[in-house]
């Protein structure tokens, strides 16, 4: 009995370890997604030609 009570224990573990890395995984995924390079021009003007110096980070 408690043999399979440690295997259960020991693969809800494992599930648990695999659903935190998908959470980590997507939340880094919507991150970058949500923070791409923005441009100032965009936000003072509308300007639609670029210079190096209109990217921020």
């Amino acid at each position: 009995m408690y043999d399979s009570v440690e295997k259960v224990i020991n693969k809800m573990g494992a599930q648990l370890k695999r659903y935190k890395e998908r959470l980590k995984d997507k939340k880094a995924k919507e991150a970058q997604k949500a923070s791409p390079l923005k441009r100032k021009a965009e936000v003072s003007s509308g300007n639609d030609e670029l210079e190096e110096d209109d990217w921020v980070e």
